[in-house]
Formats: C-alpha cells, structure tokens, sequence
C-alpha cells in the first residue's frame, strides 16, 4: 500500500476535515492524522492514501460516508456513568427542582445526549430519570441521543453492551437495569431502551436548533469529551447554538476537560464539586474578556532533568497565620480530607480556608498545593491556580494532574508551548505506572482511565 501524502494534500485534508465535519487537525498532529486516514482509506477500497484524499476532496460524501469518516477520526468509547459528578448534580439538585416545578405546569422533560457515541451516557440519563421519578409513565420524556457515526448508533439502538462498559458501576446497578445473555453480554431492559431515540446528526454542519429534527427547547443537553475535537472558534459556534436549543435556565454539561474558553459567552456558570456546568438565562455573566498571561514563569525542566538535579525548593506560598499551639498539632491529611469534602459540596471558601491550614502544618505536601489550586481554578483566580501548582510539582515531579492541570491552565492562559510540555510530562509521568494504578487525588480515577482523557488532547 502507498502511504505517501504529499504536503500539499495534507493541507487540503486538514481544511476539509474543518470544513465538513469541523474536526480540527493542527499541524503537529500530521503523523496521528496521516496514521487515521491510512486506516480509512483501507475501510473505503482504496490502496494509495493519496489516491483516497484526493477523493474524499472532490466527492460530495453521503451522511453515512462522512460518518464512516468520521469513526476513524474520533474516539467513541464510552462507559455507564462516565464522571459520575455531573450524574449526581443532575439526580440530587437540578432535576428534582424541575421536576418540583413542572407537576404545576406541565410534566414533561427533554433532554439531548450529543456526540452519544455507543449510547452509555444515553441510556445512564434514562436512568436517572427512572430513579428520581417514582411515577414516571405519567411524565411526557423526550431523550434525544445523535451521534455522526452510523455505527455508533447501531450499536446504540440494539442497546447491548459487555462488562467493560460497566466499569464505573456496581453489579448491583448492572443486574437491575440489564438482563444478562451468556457470560459477557447484557441487554437493557426494554423500559429503559424504549426512553431513548437516537438520530445522525452533525454537529459541525447540520441545522439545529429545528423543529425538523426536534433540536430545540431541551431542559439538558449533554455534549461531553466532544468539544476537544474542534477548534476554539468551532467550538464557541456550536455551544452558540447549543444555547438557542436550551429553554430559560437549561444545562449544557460538558467535560471537565473541555476548557471554558470553547464555550460560547452566552452562558453562565454553576460551579459544582470541581465541576463547571453551564446554564442559559442564569448567573449569565458579561462577555468573556481574554486571559492576561500570567507574569513570566521559569521553564518546568523535562522529568530526567528534574530527578537529576537538585532544584531548591521554591519559597512557598505565604499561608495565614498559624495558631501556635492547636494548629501546629493537627494532621495534616485529616485538615485535607476536610477540605476536599467541603470543595466536592462547593463550598470553595471554606475548603481553600482548610487547604491554607493544611499547607501551613505540611509546607511539603503536594497534594495540598494541589487541592488548593483546584479551588483557586473554580474561583476563578488562574494565576494563583499557576503558582500553586509549580510549588506542587517541585515537590513531587511525577504528579500527574498537577502537570495535566498546569498545562489546561498555561494552554487557557495563552502559553502553547508550556502547556504542551506539561502536558507532555503528564504522559511521561503517567507512563509509569501500571494501568490499574489509581492515580493520587482522582478520586479512583485510573492511569488507563486517564490516559484515554490525556491522549483525547494531546494525540
């Protein structure tokens, strides 16, 4: 097979993939893009990659061939409850409310699962719904789920899924939503499948909000780890329409990280246990105002560097002033273990209070600095964020989400090249450790699990 794609070629591919599918393909993503398109070419009968990119410039592509385009261009794994949080804030604070609202005016609910890949995330939203609503047959529930890949949403119709997609769940969860069919396979229930129609839709080109495909007046849209494969620009004219689609105070729930700048400035903000979730009409705030740069930050050394050298510790962010004698005797994990309790309930203030304690009792503990900067991050407040974790990662080099964290933050900020590197480190440090190593402050997050969110950026 002939491999070879001219630079030439290769700039009209990138545009084309921005245009008719807006997916946005950079430069230093050439190899991953050429390795993708290698692959697809194969898939469509043809032998010579540049033979098949110089089709796929002058054809005018069916639905089902862009979308058989696009499953090799784009990652569709998924699993039931994926970053639960934004589950639990719907289940315990925003749907209740609603529903509490609507038994006066009108029963009805609707909600948009976009980007729904193999129908996971779907399906967990129609059991929400069933868990919260004990007389839900007399609810008028519409759950929208479209997706640009046909395979996808085959998978998605049959609703038949393997243990792997239930790695975030209890069998408990498994065995009262699903039958199960030999030793791996596990139907769900018809009463759940029965809440969810599933439709092609693009979201880069296809018309929305209409009343042709019924993309308008959603309570809910769910469009997670979908942003990340658009530019900036892209990105902001879809979360716009996005906006258009919502009713007066509905959510759009994207993925932690998907970062605030691709949403349109329409929205506003709801911070919840580290979460940032979107709302029209409420808490709007004024147009957003690009990021100044941080002051200028000495370069963060590559990992071999940092485990040769001995790097002084930097002078550690002034904390409040100790109590001589009580505070000075406190544990500082147990200070900590506070503080996150009170940051997943999102009470920032009080949590960064703690983190402060905490950091004056172990002026060593990384994983302090850590929880702070998260706080500072949600308050709003980058440059503090910034700071706090370069002292998080003198003190351990091989934290992994300070460096991923660090990186989102300095990409935010402007800063391209440091950003990438201390993304780049993330991998490095990551790499070694075992798959189902869970990595510290994740919260049971594991290293294959983060790896799929690391590479989603960086690939």
């Amino acid at each position: 097979m002939n491999n070879d794609l001219p630079a030439s070629l290769l700039i009209f591919l990138r545009d084309f993939l921005q245009l008719r599918l807006g997916l946005n393909y950079t430069r230093r993503q050439d190899s991953e893009l050429i390795r993708k398109i290698r692959l697809a070419a194969i898939s469509f009968d043809y032998s010579d990659t540049a033979e098949f990119v110089s089709w796929l410039l002058k054809s005018d592509l069916s639905e089902k061939e862009i979308g058989k385009l696009a499953s090799y261009l784009t990652i569709g794994e998924t699993y039931f409850m994926r970053e639960k949080k934004s589950f639990d804030f719907l289940e315990q604070i925003y749907l209740p409310c609603l529903i509490r609202k609507r038994y006066t005016s009108g029963r009805h609910l609707r909600i948009w699962c976009a980007g729904c890949a193999s129908g996971e995330e779907a399906y967990s939203l129609a059991i929400v719904l069933r868990q919260i609503l004990p007389d839900i047959q007399l609810w008028d529930i519409r759950i929208l789920a479209t997706d640009i890949n046909p395979d996808f949403l085959e998978k998605a119709r049959k609703g038949i899924y393997t243990k792997w997609s239930f790695r975030n769940t209890s069998g408990e969860f498994r065995n009262k939503y699903f039958t199960r069919h030999g030793d791996n396979e596990f139907h769900i229930l018809p009463e759940i499948k029965n809440m969810v129609s599933f439709a092609s839709l693009n979201l880069a080109n296809d018309n929305y909000p209409s009343k042709d495909n019924d993309t308008e007046a959603f309570d809910v849209i769910f469009c997670r780890n979908v942003m990340i494969y658009f530019s900036v620009e892209n990105a902001r004219l879809i979360t716009d329409r996005f906006h258009k689609s919502l009713v007066t105070g509905g959510l759009l729930v994207v993925s932690p990280v998907e970062m605030s700048a691709m949403i349109a400035p329409v929205f506003g903000k709801i911070d919840y246990a580290g979460l940032t979730i979107y709302q029209k009409g409420k808490h709007r705030r004024a147009e957003q105002k690009p990021l100044p740069l941080p002051a200028p930050l000495p370069e963060l050394p590559s990992l071999p560097e940092v485990k040769q050298s001995k790097i002084p510790l930097p002078e550690i962010i002034p904390a409040k002033e100790p109590d001589p004698g009580p505070v000075i005797r406190e544990d500082a994990s147990e200070i900590l273990a506070m503080a996150k309790a009170r940051a997943d309930a999102g009470m920032l203030k009080e949590a960064g209070e703690l983190c402060e304690r905490g950091i004056t009792i172990d002026k060593l503990n990384a994983a302090a600095y850590y929880l702070l900067a998260t706080v500072m991050q949600e308050q709003g407040n980058d440059s503090r964020a910034i700071s706090l974790l370069r002292s998080a990662l003198y003190i351990d080099h091989d934290f992994v989400l300070a460096y991923f964290l660090y990186g989102i933050l300095c990409l935010k900020c402007g800063d391209h090249t440091m950003g990438m590197k201390s993304l780049k480190n993330a991998g490095l440090s990551l790499a070694k450790l075992s798959p189902e190593d869970v990595l510290p402050e994740s919260d049971g997050l594991t290293a294959a699990g983060f790896k799929e969110i690391l590479d989603s950026i960086t690939l």
